[in-house]
Formats: C-alpha cells, sequence, structure tokens
C-alpha cells in the first residue's frame, strides 16, 4: 500500500479519495432527489443509473485511497465525474446569471479533479 510514492503522492491520494468518499455517503441520503434529477435529464433507469454512480464514486474512492487498483479506481472516477459533470453542471443550458456562474465554476472545478485523476493514473 503507497509503498512506492512519494509523501506528496500518497497525500493526494487521500484527498482525492476523501472528496470522493465523503461526497458518495453524503449523497445516499438524498437519492431519491438524485434520482429526480436523473430522470429529469432523460436517463435511462435513472435508479439504476445512481446505484451505478454511487459504486463507481465509494469502489473508486477506496481503491484510490488504499492504493490497491489505484489507475482503476481513478478511471472509475474519471468516467463518474465526466458523467455527473454533463449532467449537474450543464452551464450552457441556463441564462446568463449567478447560477450559469456556480455551474461553470463547478465545471471547472471538477475539470482539475479529472486532471488530478489523471496523475493518479499516471
Amino acid at each position: 500500500m503507497h509503498a512506492e510514492h512519494t509523501l506528496i503522492e500518497i497525500t493526494a491520494h487521500v484527498m482525492i479519495a476523501f472528496l470522493f468518499l465523503s461526497r458518495g455517503i453524503g449523497a445516499i441520503t438524498r437519492f431519491d432527489h438524485h434520482a429526480a434529477r436523473l430522470a429529469a435529464h432523460r436517463v435511462p433507469v435513472p435508479r439504476l443509473v445512481l446505484v451505478c454512480g454511487f459504486a463507481f464514486m465509494l469502489a473508486g474512492g477506496t481503491m484510490v485511497l488504499a492504493d490497491v487498483y489505484a489507475a482503476l479506481g481513478a478511471w472509475m472516477l474519471l468516467v463518474f465525474t465526466l458523467a455527473a459533470n454533463v449532467l449537474y453542471h450543464d452551464f450552457w443550458s441556463l441564462g446568463a446569471g449567478e447560477r450559469r456562474r456556480s455551474k461553470r465554476n463547478s465545471f471547472y472545478n471538477n475539470v482539475a479533479v479529472m486532471g488530478g485523476l489523471l496523475l493518479v493514473m499516471a
């Protein structure tokens, strides 16, 4: 577990894992809300898709944290983040204003997170 990593790499793994594990656990309590949001975006079988998304978050986060198949875990988190970004932070569909700016900023933050996941894969 992390035997060949520097302290900085281990810290990065822990920070990335913390983000996904804490958000995943927190989002489970709002399952119905998130399922309704997916349904509103016309995602087929939204409850199943949501279960798969939570599984990707929790399994991927755990894999990155424990450094067990960390690259695969990072891929899972990358796929999840990409899908969530398109579905939840679709700032391009909003008119000008604070909500659009907020969604755009969240989108860009997630792009940075995906960059960190690529570094885990490297």
